[in-house]
C-alpha cells in the first residue's frame, strides 16, 4: 500500500489469493482510494474495491512508567487515561494489528449486524521513509507541554504502485 499526498491511496491486489508467503503473486492489480488520521492514534485507508483497512499506531508504555508490565506493580495501570501520553512512546512508522473489512460499502447499505461483516487482520509498517518535514521538539510550561513544532516542509513526488507484467 502506498499512501500519497492529498489522502490518496494506492495498493496492489493479487487476483490469485497466495495462501502462504511462499506462494507468487500471479496477477496483481492497481487499487486506488483514499487514507486519513485519526487524530495521531490511528489509520484508515479506504479503497475502492471496497475494503477499509482501520489500525491504531504503534504505542508501547515506557519502561520508565512501569519496566516489567507482566510482573511489576500493574496497579499502575489503572492511573492511566486517555490524556496519558507521558507513559507511551509512539512509534507512527508501524501499526498495531488492524483489521480489514471487506466489501464495507455494500455492508454499509444493508441494515444487517456486524455479525455480518468478513474481516481479517493486518499489520502496516512503513518501508520507505520521505524526508517530507523536518520537526524540533519543543517543551514548554510548568507541565513540561511537549509537541513537534514543523521547521522546514519539503514537497515530495509521488510515489504510485507499478504492475510488472510478465511474459507469458
Amino acid at each position: 500500500m502506498n499512501l500519497q499526498d492529498d489522502f490518496k491511496a494506492q495498493a496492489m491486489e493479487c487476483s490469485n489469493k497466495p495462501t502462504s508467503k511462499k506462494d507468487a503473486c500471479n496477477s496483481k492489480s492497481v487499487v486506488s482510494g483514499k487514507w486519513s488520521p485519526i487524530y495521531s492514534q490511528a489509520l484508515l485507508v479506504e479503497l475502492d474495491n471496497g475494503k477499509r483497512f482501520l489500525s491504531n499506531f504503534r504505542y508501547n508504555i515506557k519502561d520508565s512508567y512501569l519496566a516489567n508490565p507482566l510482573g511489576g506493580d500493574i496497579t499502575k495501570l489503572s492511573d492511566l487515561s486517555t490524556g496519558s501520553e507521558e507513559a507511551f512512546d509512539s512509534d507512527c512508522s508501524q501499526t498495531m494489528v488492524g483489521y480489514v473489512q471487506n466489501d464495507f460499502t455494500n455492508s454499509m447499505k444493508s441494515s444487517e449486524s456486524m455479525k455480518s461483516f468478513s474481516a481479517t487482520c493486518f499489520h502496516g509498517q512503513q518501508v520507505q521513509h520521505y524526508d517530507i518535514e523536518t520537526t524540533k521538539t519543543i517543551e514548554e510550561g510548568e507541565k513540561k507541554l511537549k509537541y513537534n513544532k514543523i521547521m522546514k516542509h519539503n514537497s515530495a513526488a509521488n510515489f504510485n504502485l507499478e504492475v510488472s507484467k510478465s511474459a507469458a
